[in-house]
């Protein structure tokens, strides 16, 4: 359920490329410590430095790819219309079925989706990868038409550059999978609900698509670094900087 199809309405799947969609989050861990890139122009103390603090930190689930749900905020959904959105299902090829079914099997053991009982229908779509693989993908359109916009702002790389001025040491780090991190508002669980062959399902965290998705987690990262120095945020990637090796340890 990773990206959105805007294109003419068809009954057959969509080819696009790999860019254009994005992987679910995995049931099982795959990354650890182990897997973070230490720059090896640092000289041999200052990459033993930097083990130390991967090896003290590595319990607490932050070098994972398996993403935790936040308690910093929600996903609302504010709509201009009352009249649920419904959608007819699009036809899929029998010899699919059980891929899709599959992919509703993993979600559920992940608690991204649980059942649904509301009178909400959105449709599944199929996207078709260059390796001839298919992406189960869910149709926000109709949503999104009369979704009250979110105006939180985003910070450019404008704000961001001046305050690089003077740094010598920088660490980059990219949230996995952060949408799936924020839980949806309860009431606005319905909005998300989606049809497919064993009946509505709705999501339990916030969906790649949706027309505010961005807002909302632009805000939790702002929440988030709240009172923070020498760390910038842009979109899923955080930077942090410094000027001096051991004010960049204790960053």
């Amino acid at each position: 359920m990773a990206c959105v199809l805007e294109d003419e309405e068809t009954d057959e799947p969509v080819a696009v490329n790999d860019a254009d969609t994005l992987p679910l989050y995995n049931l099982k861990q795959k990354e650890t410590v182990k897997d973070v890139i230490i720059n090896p122009k640092l000289n041999t103390e200052q990459q033993a430095d930097i083990r130390e603090i991967l090896n003290e930190y590595q319990d607490i689930r932050v070098f994972s790819d398996v993403p935790k749900v936040t308690n910093l905020t929600e996903h609302k959904v504010q709509l201009t219309e009352a009249e649920p959105v419904k959608h007819k299902s699009y036809p899929v090829p029998y010899k699919m079925q059980k891929d899709i079914d599959k992919e509703i099997d993993d979600m559920l053991a992940m608690g991204v989706i649980e059942s649904s009982e509301e009178p909400y229908a959105l449709p599944l779509v199929l996207v078709k990868k260059h390796d001839n693989t298919y992406t189960v993908c869910i149709n926000l359109k109709e949503l999104n038409k009369i979704t009250v916009f979110d105006p939180e702002p985003m910070m450019s790389p404008d704000d961001i550059f001046p305050k690089l001025s003077g740094s010598q040491y920088y660490s980059t780090f990219d949230f996995s999978k952060g949408y799936c991190t924020i839980s949806m508002e309860e009431k606005s669980k319905d909005n998300t609900s989606f049809i497919m062959s064993q009946g509505l399902m709705r999501f339990k965290v916030m969906p790649f698509g949706m027309v505010n998705s961005g807002s909302t987690y632009n805000r939790m990262v702002r929440k988030l670094l709240d009172g923070a120095h020498d760390l910038e945020s842009y979109v899923d990637d955080v930077l942090g900087h410094t000027d001096d090796w051991e004010g960049h340890k204790q960053m």
